[in-house]
Order: C-alpha cells, then sequence, then structure tokens
C-alpha cells in the first residue's frame, strides 16, 4: 500500500464547508426572476382519479401556472423512462408500463404526483398547492412487498401479471449450488496460526467478510452476536424471496470449518463490555449496522432540507483502526502485525 495511486487513502476536501453550514445546494441558489414548482401528491395507495380541480389554486397570489397529468396528455408529453432494461431469465423483457411525469387516471402509491403548481415564490406555490382538490375511488392496495405477487393481489398495472416486473438473477446458482453438495468447494484453513486474536462485534456482510478473511491469514476469531443465527442484514433485513437463508448458513458453516467461532445472543455493550474485549483480544473490529432510522431524519421539511443534507452519515458500517495506522500506511497491510499497539494503549483510541 503506497500514499499514492491505486489503494492510497483519499482526504475529502468538501467536508469542512458542508458540515459548518457553508456547502452550496441547488435551494439555496437565488436567481432574477426564478419561480417555484411545488407538487400535489397523493394521500392513497391505489385509486381512480375521480376528479382533480385547480380553479381555486389557478387564481391564487403568485401562480403562473396549474398542470395536472390531463396537460400532461393533452401536449404529448412521454413518460420518464426506465434507465436500465433487463431481460427476465426466460429471456423476455422486462415488463415497462407507462409512468406519466403526472398521474393520469390512476393513482398507484402514496406520493405519486397529481399535479404541479408554479408560482413567483415559494410561500405561493406552497398556499396554492393547498388549494388543489382531488377526488379519488379508493382500489385495494398491497401493504407489505412480500404479498404483491401472492394469488389474488390486487394488481398495479395489468400488463405485469403477480405485480411482476421481472424475474432476474446474476451469478450462476446452480453451478454454486452444485459445488457446495459435491464436496468442491472446500474451507480453507490457514496452515500457521499467527497466535493472534481478533473480535468481532456483528456478523452481518462486513463482519462475515472480515472474520473469514482474518481467519484465513492464521488469527483466531470470534465472532459475538446479539441475535440468534449470524446474517445481520443478510438473514434479518432482506427477504426469503430475494435471497434464501441457506446461502448464509451454509457460509458460517465454512467459517467455522476454517476456525471462526461465533457467539450468539451476546449484546456487546451489555452483556459483554467492550473494556473487557479490548483487554482479551489484540484487535477489535467494530461490525455493527443501524436499525433505527436517525431520530426525525423521516420528517424533513423543505425548510430544513438544505440545511440537513450537508449532514452525511454512514450507518451500515462502522470500522474503527488503529489511527497509528492511518499515518503507517505501509503497515497497515495487516493491523495484527508485530508493532501492533498492545491493549492498553488502545483504549481511548477507537478500538
Amino acid at each position: 500500500m503506497t500514499d499514492t495511486g491505486i489503494g492510497a487513502s483519499v482526504r475529502r476536501v468538501e467536508d469542512q464547508r458542508f458540515i459548518t453550514g457553508r456547502g452550496n445546494y441547488v435551494d439555496d441558489i437565488k436567481l432574477a426572476g426564478q419561480c417555484h414548482a411545488v407538487f400535489v401528491r397523493s394521500d392513497q395507495a391505489h385509486a381512480e382519479l375521480k376528479g382533480v380541480d385547480t380553479a381555486q389554486a389557478a387564481s391564487a397570489p403568485g401562480v403562473i401556472a396549474v398542470l395536472t397529468g390531463a396537460d400532461v396528455a393533452a401536449d404529448g408529453l412521454g413518460g420518464l423512462p426506465c434507465g436500465w432494461g433487463i431481460t427476465s431469465i426466460d429471456g423476455n423483457p422486462m415488463i415497462e408500463p407507462p409512468w406519466p411525469i403526472l398521474a393520469q387516471e390512476r393513482v398507484r402509491f402514496v406520493g405519486d404526483a397529481i399535479a404541479v403548481v408554479i408560482a413567483e415564490s415559494r410561500s405561493q406555490a406552497l398556499d396554492a398547492a393547498e388549494l388543489v382538490e382531488v377526488s379519488y375511488n379508493p382500489l385495494p392496495a398491497i401493504i407489505a412487498t412480500a404479498d404483491a405477487n401472492k394469488d389474488g393481489a390486487p394488481q398495479v398495472w395489468p400488463d405485469a401479471k403477480n405485480n411482476t416486473c421481472f424475474h432476474w438473477a446474476i451469478g450462476e446458482k446452480e453451478p454454486t449450488d452444485k459445488a457446495f453438495a459435491e464436496g468442491w468447494i472446500k474451507p480453507q484453513p490457514p496452515a500457521t496460526k499467527t497466535g493472534k486474536r481478533v473480535a468481532i462485534v456483528g456478523s452481518g456482510p462486513a463482519g462475515l467478510a472480515a472474520a473469514q478473511q482474518l481467519a484465513r491469514a492464521g488469527h483466531d476469531v470470534h465472532v459475538y452476536e446479539k441475535n440468534a443465527q449470524a446474517g445481520g442484514l443478510l438473514r434479518y433485513g432482506i427477504p426469503d424471496f430475494k435471497m434464501e437463508k441457506y446461502i448464509v448458513e451454509r457460509r458460517v458453516t465454512q467459517m467455522e470449518a476454517e476456525g471462526v467461532t461465533f457467539f450468539y445472543n451476546v449484546n456487546v455493550g451489555h452483556d459483554v463490555r467492550i473494556q473487557k474485549l479490548e483487554l482479551d483480544y489484540d484487535a477489535v473490529l467494530l461490525s455493527g449496522g443501524a436499525e433505527q432510522p436517525r431520530a426525525g431524519a423521516h420528517q424533513l421539511t423543505p425548510q430544513r432540507v438544505s440545511r440537513r443534507r450537508s449532514r452525511a452519515e454512514v450507518h451500515l458500517v462502522r470500522l474503527q483502526v488503529v489511527e497509528r495506522f492511518e499515518h503507517q500506511p505501509e503497515r497497515a497491510r495487516d493491523p495484527l502485525g508485530a508493532d501492533v499497539l498492545p491493549a492498553r494503549d488502545r483504549v481511548g483510541r477507537g478500538l
């Protein structure tokens, strides 16, 4: 690993202005003669549009225009295209129903755009949008994604049978399954052991990947998982119809044969103190994920968007490394080498 070129750590130079409120976003731009648009969106998951009355909104102060799906159709404007076409595993192209810019005749999800109000100021557009009256004829809706392709489920688009746009797969599932079944893929335990011990907190994608590679490098790896089974997001976040759980179980079995030890139903920080792990192990890797959204993150108002967008946070993986290696990249190939800091020196440094 070098200081420059492929693999080098590149420091971001823009973060300072973002986190101090000096970032410049589209919402911050003010031009002469600038107008503002506000969309009126559906509060129904599935319904026929009986009528969209824009008369009051059109006559409100500062309003330049109020447009609906009827205007889009009259002007012959096309819909929003799909940026990536997919071919199903049976060779047929995916179902690509029309997606008009503004809903026409029917809304198909909460938030579907019905009308747009264009006004001289943002506040005038917001006020006028409140005056648009929409009448619906509610239709049966699908609440859970897993129920969408069940027999008898309401059809979102008539051309997409069982609400299936495409059936797509990547990789070579059958050869891989056969390779495991026939024993062609074997565990790869290390030829020699280093005598170093590593604790990994969390057995999601990051934790499992790190555990396997560290074990194959010869380290004794212990994975602490607060749930009853390993996998994290792979097991508890991704539904079975997207990824079958035997894939996770097969990988865990392989890792156990390579020397990885799993401790289940152990919540580090509650059942075991992190300080104990720091004393018992040569290194500790925190690979936990976020199970709860940040408080208020789903309740952003337009006034708060430009301020809050600058606060980028990475929730999925928190990989903490002893700061000594950040300044000595030539030693970062294996943070468990002979020059690793003793456990007592790592307290307070992130591990």
